[in-house]
C-alpha cells in the first residue's frame, strides 16, 4: 500500500516488493541535512525514488507508491488455483459430430484417455472405452474447473 503519511521517522522500516522478491529500505537521521533511507544493501538515498530505482535496475519509480511502512502492505492476491493434474489427463468419452461411414446400429465416440475412437451399439452409452478409461458424468467435469 502507498505511503500516505509522508512524515516517517528514523527507524521505520519499509518494504517493497519487486519481480517476486521483497525488498527492505530503513528511514535513518532525524534532520533534513542527515535524514535518508538506507537501503538492505548498506547505501544509503536521498530519496525513495532513488532507492526504489536500484531495486528495479535503473527504472524509475514514485517511491511513496514503491515502498509501504512494515505491516501497512497490502495483501498479497492470492493466485488462482491451478488446474490440477487429473484435469490434464482427463478422460472423457465422447460422440464423435460426423458418424460418416459407421455402420448402422452403431456409432463412433471417442476417448480423451487413449486418444483413440471406438464403435459402440447405439441401443447404451458406453461407460468405458475398450481399454477401460471411465465416462466421466457432467457434473464431475463441471468441478474440474
Amino acid at each position: 500500500m502507498a505511503i500516505t503519511n509522508r512524515e516517517l521517522v528514523a527507524g521505520t522500516k519499509l518494504v517493497g516488493r519487486y519481480k517476486g522478491q521483497q525488498h527492505t529500505v530503513l528511514v535513518v537521521g532525524d534532520a533534513d541535512p542527515g535524514f535518508g533511507y538506507e537501503l538492505n544493501n548498506g547505501t544509503i538515498y536521498k530519496s525513495l525514488s532513488a532507492a526504489g530505482s536500484v531495486v528495479m535496475k535503473g527504472v524509475s519509480c514514485n517511491g511513496w507508491r514503491f515502498w509501504s511502512v512494515e505491516g501497512d502492505e497490502a495483501e498479497k492476491p492470492t493466485p488462482k488455483p491451478k488446474a490440477t493434474a487429473l484435469a490434464g489427463k482427463l478422460r472423457q468419452l465422447r460422440r464423435v459430430p460426423n458418424q460418416k461411414g459407421v455402420a448402422e446400429g452403431s456409432v463412433k465416440w471417442f476417448c480423451s484417455g487413449c486418444m483413440a475412437s471406438f464403435l459402440a451399439d447405439t441401443v447404451n452409452e458406453p461407460q468405458a472405452c475398450p481399454n477401460g478409461h471411465p465416462r466421466m458424468a457432467t457434473d464431475e467435469l463441471a468441478t474440474m474447473d
